[in-house]
């Protein structure tokens, strides 16, 4: 019956189809569905979807395959993770299929049609999909409307971290089966309602296994979206001990670092103390000059209103001046509109000053000298780190390259790289010039993040 009806017809199904699944789908994971790519998406489908009916194939394996087609689609697009494409696509196609398995036989019960008469006449089979065209938009309206998801997949999310490889890939497994095990529900219903009752189910009659087969997909459907959120919220709990962690350790190498610097002022103090007493003022003025002369704090004031940001900076100052190296932090605008994570900027910001100490490190006490120079714009924020030296012209090009160094055999050239994937994962842009000062690393970071997603796996470990 499908392969006698106009072509037009089938391309539009299959467009509408392959629209609406993905934009409820993305919608329930916090994505935003682009109208261009949905056009695309929809279209693209609609004609594979098209030669795919041509192909002979078992029973239900068409499915299958446009299932994935549509999830390499949306990976393509939105630059997600495969399973996450996976959810979104049967997120999308387990409501489209509910929609279908509730709706239409209603609205088909109330008009007195049937599948065999309206087969026959192309116009109204052209609009049989109304009834869950209407419920899926309605659907997109009430989950863009009240903000709702069942995961969230967009660049906003707390900290960024990802979640543990192999829980998250077990909890989207389960999540994938069960869903997939409501959309075989769903067709099995209206295979039900199409072609008559199983063996089992003779003592009912046709109208009351209806009911009863879509309140259990009700029940399932709601039970399932229970589950769904308590298993991501759980991971997202994960994320966020590990998220604190990191910050644990930042503020437990400052704690470490704090101690040792008193207990080391209290020792000059108290050698001091005891040149007064013992009245040895040639003696306290040659141990100040020494002291003066070889101390570990930086001179320079640093404050932000970020205190992990602050802290960083202090650790590393403190570092600098260990090295004999003049450590200055210029801080032009507020950091109160960041749209990166501190993390993530401290990441950045932590490998950028120690590789320019590193490459200070070879001059004369004299000559080293690091910049931090945070600015703030209109638009975004600028980070730039200077150091005294310089990088060979032809080195330039190739500095952000994974597995590049200029710092000979030892080391694995992954920082750069590193710097530059978080980066642009904030939208954000990084340039390297020599300049009369020195080699000025350059980051600018925008108050907006784009409509970009950067996968896990182009991030180093």
């Amino acid at each position: 019956m499908i392969d006698q009806l106009p072509q037009w017809i089938l391309l539009l199904h299959g467009f509408i189809a392959g629209a609406l699944t993905v934009s409820l789908g993305l919608q329930l994971v916090n994505l935003s569905p682009q109208k261009s790519k949905i056009l695309a998406t929809g279209l693209l489908y609609s004609v594979f979807g098209l030669y795919i009916r041509t192909i002979d194939c078992p029973y239900g394996a068409h499915v299958i395959i446009l299932v994935f087609f549509l999830a390499l689609l949306v990976r393509m697009f939105w630059d997600v993770y495969l399973y996450q494409a996976i959810l979104v696509v049967v997120l999308g196609f387990t409501f489209f299929g509910v929609a279908e398995a509730l709706f239409t036989p209603l609205v088909f019960s109330i008009l007195g049609l049937t599948a065999e008469t309206i087969g026959t006449k192309p116009l109204q089979y052209a609009f049989a999909p109304l009834p869950q065209i209407t419920v899926m938009l309605i659907a997109i309206a009430v989950a863009k409307k009240y903000r709702f998801h069942l995961a969230d997949y967009s660049i906003k999310t707390v900290d960024n971290i990802t979640f543990n490889r192999k829980q998250q890939k077990m909890i989207m497994v389960l999540i994938i089966l069960f869903l997939l095990n409501i959309l075989v529900t769903a067709i099995c219903n209206l295979f039900i309602f199409d072609q008559g009752v199983p063996h089992l189910f003779k003592s009912l009659s046709l109208h009351s296994m209806g009911i009863v087969s879509n309140m259990v997909l009700l029940v399932t459907l709601f039970a399932g979206i229970l589950l769904v959120k308590e298993l991501i919220k759980s991971s997202e709990k994960e994320a966020l001990l590990q998220y604190q962690a990191e910050y644990i350790d930042t503020f437990d190498e400052l704690y470490t670092a704090i101690r040792a610097e008193k207990h080391d002022m209290i020792n000059h103090l108290q050698t001091i103390l005891g040149f007064t007493q013992l009245g040895l003022p040639e003696e306290i003025h040659s141990y100040l000059n020494e002291l003066l002369g070889q101390q570990v704090f930086s001179t320079q004031s640093i404050f932000t209103s970020i205190p992990a940001i602050t802290s960083l900076l202090f650790i590393k100052s403190n570092l600098a001046a260990a090295k004999e190296t003049q450590f200055n932090f210029v801080l032009n605008g507020s950091l109160q509109t960041l749209s990166i994570s501190y993390y993530e900027l401290n990441k950045i910001l932590g490998n950028l000053i120690n590789n320019a100490l590193d490459a200070v490190s070879s001059l004369q006490p004299d000559m080293r000298m690091v910049q931090v120079t945070i600015t703030e714009d209109v638009n975004g924020h600028i980070f730039e780190v200077l150091n005294s030296g310089r990088i060979e012209p032809d080195q330039l090009p190739n500095i952000f390259a994974k597995g590049y160094s200029t710092k000979g055999e030892g080391h694995i050239g992954i920082g750069l790289y590193t710097v530059k994937a978080l980066i642009e994962k904030n939208s954000g842009t990084i340039v390297a010039n020599n300049t009369e000062q020195g080699v000025l690393f350059s980051v600018y970071i925008p108050h907006e993040k784009q409509e970009r997603r950067m996968s896990v796996n182009e991030l180093p470990c």
